[in-house]
């Protein structure tokens, strides 16, 4: 009875690797985005705990230069303020430097590597701060958990679901209370960047002390292959 029970779960086993190993093989790995001038994306940006901070994002790419992306970007917050142009820095891959004013040190904001694939992981050490004080020291750990279908009001893509925890630190002479962190963001190759992006860090005060939300709403970017092949969800005459 043992040996067919045995020989049952081997075979399942089996079976379940085969399984694991066709679908591994069937999820592609990501090469480096190549940006092209026009490429633009409109985001829906919101705050759980802090409604005022609903906005609009739009972010066009107005250059390339060493093959990272020069942006021109804009601001309209939901509460009826006028329309306001910010800064945003990345590298070639698309990781931020800056981001309307807030500049990360040491590794950056490092959440893609590329190539990139299911499994891949990375360590990404950094300091986040606007010069006005010490930064706080960020250290994070980041892993590719799936390559799945993401639901956006963009629409649906064939997304990697990447997923960064770690410690977050007011650097208050180095007397800053640790934080813990978890950033659940979905990389889609066919729009070049993340297409939604969750972020919540507790607190001892209330729960969560912070909850952002990033999801694509629009955009119009080149094909990943082919700078002339153009594949785009249309934008309105002005993107707010």
């Amino acid at each position: 009875m043992k040996t067919k029970t045995i020989g049952k779960w081997l075979v399942a086993l089996t079976v379940s690797m085969a399984a694991f190993g066709a679908w591994a093989a069937e999820a592609p790995v990501a090469q480096t985005p190549q940006w092209a001038v026009g490429d633009t994306w409109v985001y829906h940006y919101y705050n759980e705990v802090e409604g005022a901070m609903e906005s609009i994002r739009t972010e066009t790419v107005v250059g390339v230069k060493d093959g990272a992306p020069i942006y021109e970007a804009k601001i309209h917050m939901k509460s009826g303020n006028a329309d306001s142009a910010y800064q945003r820095v990345t590298d070639a891959d698309g990781n931020e430097l800056s981001n309307n004013g807030i500049n990360f040190g040491g590794d950056g904001h490092k959440l893609l590597s590329f190539p990139l694939s299911v499994g891949k992981e990375w360590d990404a050490d950094y300091t986040r701060g606007d010069g006005t004080a010490t930064p706080a020291i960020v250290k994070t750990h980041v892993k590719v958990l799936a390559y799945e279908t993401v639901h956006t009001d963009a629409g649906d893509f064939q997304a990697y679901r990447i997923e960064a925890t770690g410690a977050f630190q007011m650097n208050l002479s180095k007397m800053g209370a640790m934080s813990t962190q978890r950033e659940t963001m979905w990389y889609a190759p066919e729009a070049k960047r993340l297409v939604k992006y969750e972020f919540t860090r507790p607190s001892m005060f209330r729960e969560p002390s912070v909850a952002w939300h990033l999801d694509l709403m629009k955009m119009s970017v080149s094909r990943p292959n082919s700078a002339s092949d153009s594949a785009q969800a249309a934008l309105p005459a002005s993107a707010p």
